[in-house]
Formats: C-alpha cells, sequence, structure tokens
C-alpha cells in the first residue's frame, strides 16, 4: 500500500471510531434529552425539573416542570375506572407544553381544573406538546405514539378529544413542503435531490444519536432565528421602521404564503381525519401574538410598526394569521370547532414574556376562553357517549 493509501485509510478509522465515540458518550448522557430522532418521537418518562427563570416577566422565579408515565404533563391514567373518564390531550408546540410555566399552572392544567369542576371530576386532561412541533410532528404523535406506543399505558382507551394548538412553527416551513414528498398520504409533484437527500437524513437520524443531535441543534437554531425560542422582548428597546412598508412589497410577502397555506390545510385536513378514523373527536386553536397591528396597552408601544427582520410587526402578524385563516376555513367546511384565541387574546405585554409565549396571566386568560368555549361540546359528547352505552 501507497504512503497516501495508508494515510487515507488511517483517516478513514479515525472518522468511523470518533463517530462511534460520539454515539457511545451522547447515548449515555445526552439521548434522555432528545424527544425527535429524525422523524421519530422519543419521549423522556417520569421525571421532574426546576428550571431557573433567568429574567422573563410574569412567571415563576423557579418553574417546577414535571412528565408523567407517558411522557406528557399532567395526572398518570388512573389505575380505575380510566374508562369512565372523559379522555383529552392537549396536542401543540411550545405554546401548549408551555415549558417555563409551573405545574398546575399551565393553561391545560387551570383547563383540567374547569372542566373537572363542571363534570364531577370525570375530566383526565394530559398535555401532550412539544416545543417546536408543527403540524407534521402532531400526526407523527397522534399516530405513531398516542395511537400506538403507549396504548398499553392507556389500558387499551384512546382520547375522545384531541385539542390541536397549531399555527405558529409552520409558517413558511420549506422542509415540511419537502417532507409531503415522501409521505404517502398526499400526491405531490415536487421532487428534488435535495428533498431526498433530507429524507435519507432522517432514516439515518432514526438510529444515530450524532446525526439527530445534530439536526435538533439546527432546529433549535431555526427557531430562534424565527423569534420562536424563550427570550423575553422588551418592547421598550426595540427599534420601529420609520414609515410604512410598501404595498407592494406587502402583497409580496402575503403571496410568497400562498403555497404553504396550500400545504398546511393538507396536513390541517389529515390531523382532522386521522383523529376523526379513531373515533377522536379533534377542536383547532388559532395562534395568537405579541406582534400586531396595534399598540400594546401596557407599555404604549406601537407593535404595528416594530421591526421584525425584513418586516414589521403589522406585517407579520398578517402573515401568521392567514395560516390562522386555513385553521379558520378547514374547521368550517369539516364541521370542527375552532377556538379562534388569535382574535380573543389581545395583542399585550401583559399576557406575553415573548413574541407567542404566555406568562402566568396569559395562561389564566387562554384557560377562561378554551373552557368557555370547549366545555359545552365535551358536554354534548359525553352525553352522547353515555347514550350509547348499552
Amino acid at each position: 500500500m501507497t504512503e497516501r493509501g495508508k494515510n487515507l485509510l488511517a483517516l478513514a478509522v479515525g472518522v468511523i471510531v470518533s463517530w462511534m465515540i460520539a454515539e457511545v458518550f451522547l447515548s449515555l448522557f445526552f439521548s434522555q434529552d432528545i424527544r425527535v430522532m429524525g422523524d421519530k418521537i422519543r419521549l423522556r418518562a417520569n421525571y421532574e425539573m426546576e428550571i431557573v427563570n433567568h429574567g422573563m416577566p410574569g412567571v415563576e422565579d423557579v418553574i417546577h416542570h414535571a412528565k408523567n408515565s407517558l411522557g406528557f404533563r399532567g395526572p398518570n391514567p388512573p389505575a380505575e375506572d380510566f374508562d369512565k373518564k372523559f379522555k383529552i390531550l392537549t396536542i401543540g408546540g411550545s405554546t401548549t407544553e408551555t415549558y417555563y410555566i409551573s405545574d398546575g399552572e399551565t393553561w391545560p392544567d387551570l383547563v383540567a381544573d374547569e372542566l373537572n369542576a363542571a363534570f364531577n371530576n370525570s375530566i383526565w386532561l394530559n398535555n401532550a406538546g412539544l416545543d417546536g412541533h408543527s403540524t407534521f410532528g402532531h400526526r407523527i404523535l397522534l399516530e405513531d405514539y398516542v395511537l400506538q406506543q403507549i396504548q398499553p399505558q392507556l389500558q387499551g382507551e384512546k382520547p375522545d378529544l384531541a385539542l390541536f394548538f397549531i399555527g405558529a412553527n409552520d409558517v413558511g416551513r420549506k422542509d415540511l413542503r419537502d417532507r409531503l414528498v415522501i409521505n404517502p398520504t398526499f400526491e405531490h409533484d415536487d421532487f428534488s435531490w435535495g428533498v431526498w437527500l433530507k429524507a435519507q437524513l432522517n432514516k439515518i437520524a432514526d438510529h444515530s444519536e450524532v446525526v439527530s443531535v445534530t439536526m435538533n441543534l439546527l432546529r433549535n437554531m431555526r427557531h430562534r432565528g424565527a423569534g420562536l425560542a424563550h427570550d423575553h422582548v422588551d418592547l421598550t428597546k426595540l427599534p420601529q421602521e420609520d414609515k410604512p412598508l410598501d404595498e407592494k412589497i406587502v402583497a409580496e410577502q402575503l403571496q410568497r404564503h400562498a403555497p404553504f397555506h396550500r400545504d398546511y390545510q393538507k396536513r390541517v385536513v389529515e390531523l382532522i381525519e386521522l383523529s376523526r378514523a379513531n373515533g377522536i373527536e379533534p377542536v383547532m386553536m388559532t395562534q395568537p401574538a405579541l406582534f400586531g397591528c396595534g399598540v400594546d396597552p401596557v407599555t404604549g408601544v406601537d407593535l404595528a410598526t416594530l421591526k421584525q427582520g425584513p418586516i414589521d410587526g403589522c406585517l407579520k402578524w398578517r402573515i401568521l394569521d392567514g395560516y390562522n385563516d386555513v385553521v379558520r376555513r378547514v374547521g368550517k367546511q369539516h364541521h370542527v370547532l375552532v377556538i379562534d384565541l388569535a382574535q380573543q387574546l389581545p395583542h399585550s405585554s401583559g399576557v406575553f414574556y415573548d413574541w407567542y409565549h404566555f406568562n402566568r396571566e396569559g395562561s389564566r386568560q387562554v384557560a377562561q376562553i378554551v373552557t368557555r368555549q370547549l366545555q359545552p361540546l365535551v358536554g354534548r359528547l359525553m352525553a352522547r357517549r353515555q347514550s350509547e352505552k348499552p
């Protein structure tokens, strides 16, 4: 073997050994913290943590956050009479998981308390929110995890109702459009070798800690760049646009999202159809935000002209609300209850600690809105279930 060949062989062996060491190291020390491997859900169950608040207003100094035996927030399935409980799952991203709100004070916890008070403690509600998850991830969670992996822990039962809080993590997601190519549910004409490569990386990530950690780091970077990370926003210190955006720019920006709306609609319909095919009643919630087209009632700052990258706050809201319009339209077409939180929760720094995430007061207000609109439907579904019993 030539000297060059020996060097290449040594390099290849070194890379393989280093990769193997990295796989073992990540598996031992980081595996339990990785909740998505490729397109697979892997949730850590039965643990508690205390999170120190570093300057976010409206939340506790130390947040208590626990996961139950299913890897969700909320009570474990009761050992007895679980079949008699009306079972609800809240499914969404970070605004559902509410990572920085303590157990008992999250909006799903407060909704559960109110419903149990109204229906004689007959409600079992779990928070299945996952930070960063989109509608694509919600389908995987429901289909692969809830309906398959954890059925024994659910004593063979399925949720009676799934409350989907969606929107923020789907805005402008080209990677979600790409995934439709490899999703046999949809017919899709787009194809590229880049799409094929992403699909292969996801398959590798299902079995590789190194690839999985790398992909999760890239996702976190994307979320931070989109303003979806948990970072306190001080409105009084942010720059303002000098003048309104040109109407041509506004129209172009809104039109750019039309293809994403079409694919988003397909994913929302798929969630509805998958739920109903398994005897689960879907309910949709639209996504509110701090940015908007008015004035923050707390600070008096004009939210409309706040700089949001190359656009302003009002346009950013119009873009997000375009995705909310998709949910409103699909809900009407498929006779699904839509809790239009985007129209009912104020654009106010009194309820948000950053652009998307609720503080304790925001969580309380969200719970009030959700309970008020959800309670009649829960009552009807419980009555129907009772009448269908032999």
